[in-house]
């Protein structure tokens, strides 16, 4: 008896699917042994009783294992999937091309997908070819705006300059310099969120803060800025050496890991991003300004499964739990009491309108 070729298509995803998932437990804090039985037994049982909804996911060239913004969108992913009965198809730009790109999209629309997630600003050309060829397909473009927003698009944009600005004041006062060392992976408008609200928040603490801005890729064109924690620890050191920073506030994906470990070796704090990096380096990573990608994969999947998706911006931010702070697990008992306390005086006025946080986001 032969085998149904689609059934074979499908039980490969499932497998894909559960080594995926079980290397995020590996990535990510959080996920215990009895999660990974609980992985395998529910896609034992999808290989029995597949579904028909496939979810794609289009991941940058820097690819998993930043620990932050591209894992918290695959924690989404697996975890909506796991929610609603539905499989995914992971695939990783490698050259960055246009051509590249709309080709990626193409293979996912026709291998199934209902729905596919395009993980970064970069690919915001690819999508709007890729959805007027496919208008059967939803696509997902994260973390930036559309300029048209066809029938089968939409977004996901984040405020999370409003975290920005309570980590930003939490930095500034933790600071023995008073000179906090800003590390981006390139000046791009999701970038300038973070940036503008951490400054913000740090001159509201002590308006007599030094601030000092450098960007992977103005030193170095030839690599990914998002995976170049060679030329971000660069970057720290000089920090150090010729500003004397003491607080490092790197907004530079997989870049941000070499930061840390440069943190924690010379005694100085740093802040994490998008995920909630504390753990990476206990008591040196302050807080965390976490943007929630994770939720906001998970939600769309949903809003695709019920039907209720709509071509428009998804926005996220301090008052509907789309961006914050991390539980501060290993330094509530090094930053004082006041300095928390006015962090939460402070999160209310940005919820309340009662602080206006500046932004790069424009809607």
């Amino acid at each position: 008896m032969g085998v149904n070729a689609d059934f074979l298509f499908r039980v490969r995803t499932v497998l894909a699917a559960l080594l995926l998932s079980l290397a995020a437990c590996l990535l990510l804090p959080g996920c215990s042994d009895e999660s990974v039985v609980n992985d395998v037994e529910k896609s034992a049982a999808s290989r029995t009783a597949p579904s028909k909804l496939i979810i794609g996911m289009f991941l940058d060239t820097s690819g998993l294992g930043d620990r932050g913004y591209l894992d918290m969108q695959y924690k989404g992913l697996v975890r909506g999937c796991q929610k609603y009965g539905a499989e995914f198809i992971l695939e990783q730009r490698q050259e960055g091309t246009l051509e590249e790109a709309v080709s990626i999209l193409d293979t996912l629309a026709a291998g199934g997908c209902s729905a596919i997630f395009c993980s970064s600003f970069t690919m915001k050309q690819a999508v709007e070819l890729a959805a007027s060829k496919h208008p059967s397909v939803k696509f997902i473009l994260m973390d930036t705006l559309m300029d048209n927003y066809l029938p089968n698009t939409a977004t996901t944009t984040f405020r999370v300059g409003q975290a920005a600005y309570l980590a930003g004041f939490i930095g500034a006062s933790m600071s023995r310099t008073k000179t906090l060392g800003i590390i981006g992976g390139t000046d791009s408008s999701p970038v300038r969120e973070f940036l503008g609200g951490f400054a913000a928040g740090a001159k509201a603490a002590d308006e007599s803060i030094t601030m000092t801005t450098r960007f992977i890729d103005e030193l170095d064109r030839s690599t990914v800025p998002w995976n170049n924690p060679s030329v971000a620890v660069e970057i720290a050191r000089s920090m150090i050496n010729q500003e004397n920073a003491d607080v490092f506030f790197p907004v530079a994906g997989a870049s941000a890991l070499g930061v840390f470990n440069y943190a924690r070796a010379h005694g100085v704090y740093a802040i994490g991003v998008d995920s909630d990096q504390d753990y990476l380096a206990e008591g040196i990573i302050l807080t965390s300004v976490m943007k929630r990608l994770d939720v906001a994969v998970e939600t769309l999947i949903g809003e695709v499964v019920d039907g209720r998706f709509e071509n428009r911006n998804y926005l996220y931010d301090l008052e509907n739990g789309g961006v914050g702070l991390s539980p501060m697990t290993y330094t509530r008992d090094i930053i004082p009491a006041s300095v928390l306390s006015r962090v939460e005086e402070l999160k209310a006025d940005i919820i309340s309108g009662n602080i206006e946080v500046p932004t790069a986001i424009l809607q």
